[in-house]
């Protein structure tokens, strides 16, 4: 994954720094870098972000459906 996939994907799951940080265990430097491109992003952070995404599409999907 990319720096710039990874910051869309917090972006659109409506995450910042400190909140991802927060909500991983990360330290806030660790995913300023991974943000930034200048560390790389570990394999298990992209499947956990990858996994929020697809959630996210799910749940809009269902919540689309039940407004039919």
């Amino acid at each position: 994954m990319t720096a710039t996939i990874f910051k869309t994907k917090l972006s659109w799951l409506k995450f910042d720094v400190r909140e991802f940080a927060d909500w991983t265990g990360l330290p806030e430097p660790d995913v300023q870098a991974m943000r930034e491109g200048t560390r790389a992003i570990p394999q298990i952070v992209e499947r956990l972000v990858d996994v929020l995404c697809r959630n996210q599409r799910l749940e809009a999907m269902r919540a689309k459906r039940a407004r039919r």
